[in-house]
């Protein structure tokens, strides 16, 4: 599977964990919209306090939710 390329210009790669913090400057969401993900389904991995995304989790959600442009 390819990178993908957030709007930021910073890659989020499927295979790759990152911490919320990471994700939302990586996909430019911010906390209310990542927070509403996470209540929509997208899956989240704690270790401690820390939670984490999956790379191909956030795509793979990004792609499901996303509207479509005309």
């Amino acid at each position: 599977m390819a990178d993908t390329m957030g709007p930021t210009g910073q890659v989020i790669e499927p295979t790759s964990l990152y911490t919320l913090a990471e994700a939302m400057a990586r996909t430019g969401l911010r906390k209310t919209a990542l927070r509403n993900a996470r209540r929509s389904g997208l899956p989240v991995h704690y270790h401690g306090r820390t939670a984490f995304i999956l790379g191909k989790d956030l795509i793979g959600f990004l792609i499901r939710n996303s509207r479509k442009e005309h």
